[in-house]
């Protein structure tokens, strides 16, 4: 609780309140700072005239976590929803361990001999592994659950107690995602460094930064994941990237880094359009008119499919998106390879002309294509926007982590020889592998 009766009521109010209606309708920049959305926390605004004030916080204090269970007889499991967890996973995957991602969820007996309950994206790693023994496995466990604030639970057995078993077939292998960020001329520098800033300082995950003007000349089968940002992309070689992705690659695309595909026939994309602007005005309007129709920065609410491997880690069907620009995409045929899209009255905070929200209601903003084995997961919207927009960061990282574990029942095909060459699973190839840090 957060009472207004204080001396920073106006700061409190400006971090708070949600504005939909304004005076004007041209923006030089974003149009509305709503921080707890931007966290993705539920929050909502008491009208008492008073709070007692007991119980003050006095400072933050992180959930510590730590190992649950003591020294694993035969896995070791997290759930997903902890926002450090992709960390832990990088490094597990990075040190060639094993481990897996609950499709479906289970509970099962720690050490500790309790229950607990793991959910969609609960990550799993079996106490046995090729390359380290039993020992080595818990004081990892044990340094990871700590230096990324997430408890860790140690299972006695492979038998749950309800839900799926950890031997089940909706455990997917996962892989190091081993990634490429293309930068350079033609392509947004703000989003390619918030991009690689997340990744490198925030989650410690390796990424290859390489110019555009050198794709053509690298070998894609050093890498997993490719990550193309808002920009143009003109002197890429399309022939190349489809063959990558037949291949099994996970391509994760943003804004108009997705016309680019589409126009290539690698993205299977359909653009919403705005309508006609039919208001009589005059010559000397023109620029206010076409200003008006540019949304700056507002937030919309998504709805997500949290049984969807992009949406792993979410409690809630709702999701506060940060919208910025006015491509839109229409929901893909396939209602599965639609895993986030935006609410039929989508705006909580900001401004976008009256034209705009018909376009926003219902728009798709993540859609999965199949390439061959491959994947392309093309976003409407920057996940990480300005690096301060917290809530969807897990979307992105969940399209590097488990995009290729994705069902091919799940995508949108753009061509039908594709299905052919899919596997039942939708399982890509794991050939390729990691060969450091170029531009790092």
């Amino acid at each position: 609780i957060v009472p207004a009766e204080q001396s920073q009521a106006r700061l409190i109010q400006a971090m708070f309140e949600k504005v939909t209606s304004f005076p004007d309708s041209l923006f030089y920049d974003v149009s509305t700072w709503t921080l707890p959305l931007a966290f993705n926390l539920p929050y909502s605004e008491l009208n008492v005239a008073s709070v007692a004030e007991k119980n003050q916080v006095k400072r933050a204090v992180y959930n510590q976590g730590g190992l649950v269970g003591g020294k694993g007889e035969y896995a070791y499991i997290f759930n997903w929803n902890e926002y450090f967890a992709p960390k832990a996973l990088s490094v597990i995957l990075e040190k060639g361990l094993v481990a897996k991602v609950a499709g479906k969820p289970l509970k099962a007996v720690a050490g500790d001999g309790k229950t607990y309950d793991f959910d969609y994206g609960a990550i799993m790693i079996p106490v046995f592994q090729p390359d380290m023994d039993a020992n080595e496995m818990h004081n990892l466990m044990e340094t990871l659950s700590v230096e990324n604030n997430l408890t860790i639970y140690s299972i006695r057995s492979g038998l749950s107690v309800g839900g799926i078993d950890i031997g089940s077939p909706s455990f997917k292998a996962l892989r190091a995602p081993e990634i490429l960020l293309l930068a350079g001329d033609g392509v947004n520098g703000y989003d390619a460094g918030e991009v690689w800033h997340l990744l490198d300082h925030r989650f410690d995950i390796p990424v290859s930064v390489v110019d555009v003007k050198r794709f053509n000349s690298l070998d894609l089968s050093n890498y997993k994941t490719i990550i193309m940002v808002d920009g143009g992309y003109s002197e890429v070689n399309a022939a190349t990237i489809k063959r990558w992705l037949k291949n099994g690659g996970n391509l994760i695309a943003m804004k108009n880094a997705v016309r680019w595909l589409d126009t290539n026939d690698l993205a299977a994309v359909d653009f919403k359009s705005r309508g006609v602007h039919k208001k009589k005005s005059t010559y000397a309007f023109i620029s206010n008119e076409k200003g008006a129709q540019y949304i700056g920065g507002s937030i919309l609410e998504a709805e997500l499919d949290i049984t969807h491997p992009l949406a792993y880690g979410y409690k809630r069907t709702s999701l506060p998106v940060f919208r910025r620009g006015t491509l839109f995409f229409k929901p893909s045929p396939n209602v599965y390879a639609t895993p986030v899209s935006y609410t039929k009255s989508p705006l909580l905070s900001g401004y976008i002309s009256r034209e705009n929200k018909k376009v926003a209601a219902g728009a798709a903003t993540v859609i999965v294509t199949r390439i061959g084995s491959g994947r392309v997961i093309s976003m409407a919207d920057n996940p990480n926007f300005r690096a301060f927009w917290y809530g969807t960061n897990k979307l992105f990282l969940n399209a590097i982590f488990f995009g290729h574990t994705i069902s091919g029942d799940a995508t949108e095909s753009r061509e039908e020889e594709n299905a052919e060459e899919e596997d039942e699973h939708g399982h890509g190839s794991e050939s390729g592998h990691w060969h450091g840090h170029d531009n790092h």
